[in-house]
């Protein structure tokens, strides 16, 4: 899992997690802080990707830029795989990914 904080006081949270049915998924949570007489609140997202979720990092940056790096690989016993990489970006802080 990673945690980081960024600029404007948030926290942006990211880790494999499994649900009921032992599907991993790639969850990224992150923490608005207050401001302007409005409360603190925890907003989340998820993906499945069709391979396994491995390796999964956060970084935050200027302008409420996030990104959100993991790796998936396919589940094989006894045989060697490659694992793909992906990248999901927002520019609003986490609010929206592309």
């Amino acid at each position: 899992s990673a945690l980081v904080a960024s600029s404007d006081g948030g926290l942006h949270l990211a880790f494999v997690a499994q649900d009921s049915a032992g599907q991993s998924h790639v969850v990224y949570v992150r923490w608005v802080p207050a401001r302007l007489g409005r409360v603190g609140r925890w907003r989340a997202a998820a993906w499945h990707p069709r391979e396994e979720p491995g390796y999964v990092d956060v970084a935050a940056g200027a302008h409420r830029a996030v990104a959100l790096v993991f790796t998936a690989a396919p589940v094989q016993e006894g045989e060697e795989h490659q694992s793909s990489v992906f990248l999901r970006r927002s520019s609003d802080g986490g609010g929206t990914w592309g």
